[in-house]
């Protein structure tokens, strides 16, 4: 799950609490309304935060799936697939340390 999140923010998740996961992002955003000086960096904490949250309500029921005793496999090697035919077919892009 994103790093954006604190320990409290991924224990609801894997308990497939929602309600949890909800009162624990809004804290972290009123945390950081309250704990940053205005300006870039907490807007772009902000954003990110709102950005995670968003991504893993959309996939919520999908995340508690995966949790399902019949639920097997990974997207490792699409992943793998489509990050090598990115870089190297379509638009050639080099790799660093």
């Amino acid at each position: 799950m994103c790093s954006q999140f604190s320990p409290a923010a991924h224990a609801a998740v894997r308990s497939g609490d929602k309600a949890r996961f909800d009162g624990v992002v809004q804290s972290m955003l009123e945390a950081v309304r309250l704990g940053m000086p205005g300006g870039k960096d907490r807007e772009a904490r902000e954003k990110a935060v709102r950005e995670s949250t968003a991504y893993v309500l959309n996939h919520w029921e999908a995340i508690q799936n995966m949790k399902l005793p019949e639920a097997i496999g990974s997207c490792t090697e699409a992943m793998v697939s489509h990050v090598l035919s990115e870089r190297l077919s379509r638009s050639p892009m080099g790799w660093s340390e």
